[in-house]
């Protein structure tokens, strides 16, 4: 059989629902606000500090008496280690740097000396040059191609990261530019040269100072013009000659050697020739741009008008005429400059 519920007692069945719970609440606040007030009377103990009675045993405890104030013994802490110092790291003594050597081809090599094991690291005008390690004998080295230029080095000590833990002082430094090998170009392998007094000619570096060599040995030094070429003259025995030339002090850049033949030059002339006063009447030796063939009855002073150069000129360039008042016929005469 089903059970009709009216709305009355539905209402009323709500309200008790209500009423329950509302009792429930207060309840809970009660017992909540009642243990916080106990909490809040109970005494404040130091942790510090312990009752003897807590410390003894329970047997003794129990026997001791009401009366007797409990004495506090107070826990005595460890004592502090000190704590030692850290080492002082050793500090990091920045790389000494000798001045580059550069080769004749433009590769310099550093060297210096820094803390084993570190890593040194050579800079100009915010440029890393190169780098290397420090070996255990507390030396370090590199090569690096430069180019000619001016440059102001610095050596730096590095940690892995590449952040710099000391540097060196700065220096400047020219790279200069590379020195070209000399060539000789005149005279010709194989030529006959009429005179003591030898013409060359060839090519080198503008500036450079280079020497003239006969069978190794040097003759004479001379500089390279501005424009790449030099021209010299110089003394040299008669005979077979192996003619070279190198820069100066430097061996490895000599040329190679030219073959020539510096002779005396026969002139034939009459047993019965007389030389006549008067210098239009004298025969004119022969002129061959650099030396000149004296012909019979010429006087040096005659060869000087000839030539048209200057007669201190001449005898200045003729170390071997020992008496300027007398040369003879076929004698080889080296000209000055015209």
């Amino acid at each position: 059989m089903s059970h009709y519920r009216t709305p009355q007692s539905i209402r009323r069945y709500n309200w008790f629902k209500l009423a329950g719970t509302l009792i429930l609440v207060g309840l809970f606040v009660f017992l909540l606000l009642r243990s916080q007030g106990k909490a809040a009377t109970l005494p404040i103990v130091d942790p510090t500090t312990v009752s003897t009675a807590q410390t003894l045993p329970a047997s003794q405890a129990v026997t001791q008496s009401a009366s007797q104030t409990p004495e506090l013994t107070k826990t005595t802490a460890a004592p502090t280690q000190p704590v030692p110092e850290a080492e002082e790291s050793e500090s990091v003594k920045a790389p000494v740097m000798s001045a580059p050597k550069v080769g004749p081809e433009g590769m310099a090599t550093f060297a210096g000396t820094g803390t084993p094991g570190s890593l040194v690291e050579v800079w100009t005008h915010d440029k890393l040059v190169g780098k290397a390690t420090v070996g255990e004998d507390g030396a370090w080295a590199f090569d690096v191609q430069l180019d000619p230029g001016d440059y102001d080095f610095s050596a730096r000590t590095v940690d892995v990261s590449g952040a710099m833990l000391a540097e060196s002082p700065s220096f400047k430094f020219v790279v200069p530019a590379p020195v070209q090998a000399p060539t000789l170009t005149t005279p010709q392998s194989g030529a006959l040269i009429a005179g003591n007094m030898v013409t060359l000619a060839g090519t080198g570096t503008p500036g450079a100072e280079i020497e003239i060599l006969d069978q190794g040995e040097v003759l004479s030094t001379t500089v390279v013009q501005p424009d790449g070429t030099w021209t010299h003259a110089c003394f040299c025995d008669s005979g077979t000659r192996l003619l070279s030339v190198q820069n100066a002090g430097e061996p490895e850049s000599v040329s190679e050697a030219v073959a020539v033949q510096v002779a005396m030059v026969p002139v034939s002339w009459p047993d019965d020739l007389v030389c006549d006063e008067d210098d239009e009447n004298i025969p004119m030796g022969t002129d061959h741009g650099t030396v000149y063939v004296v012909a019979p009855c010429e006087y040096i002073g005659l060869v000087a008008d000839r030539v048209g150069v200057d007669l201190a000129d001449l005898l200045a360039v003729n170390p071997q005429v020992i008496d300027p008042d007398r040369i003879e016929p076929g004698q080889i005469l080296n000209l000055p400059s015209r």
